[in-house]
């Protein structure tokens, strides 16, 4: 079932991709060079998620930097 998964990623990333490149002129070049970048890493996020589905996410990394200060942050309210 992951392999079905896999080769619609590839289908939308090449239709995303056909239809955005022709909207893009020749001068664009940092343009659509930010713009394959992007779709790369997307595409590595994707398939990553995909083949390990319990990797942490964005917000449990903020949670682990922000939590320290959060916990600093009640002791000292509570205490005034």
């Amino acid at each position: 079932m992951k392999w079905i998964a896999g080769f619609m990623i590839v289908v939308i990333v090449i239709l995303m991709v056909i239809i955005e490149w022709q909207k893009m002129s020749r001068q664009m070049k940092r343009e659509k060079t930010a713009f394959i970048v992007l779709v790369i890493s997307g595409v590595i996020l994707a398939y990553l998620l995909l083949l390990f589905p319990d990797v942490p996410g964005p917000t449990q990394l903020i949670d682990a930097v922000y939590r320290p200060i959060t916990n600093i942050l009640k002791s000292w309210i509570t205490e005034r």
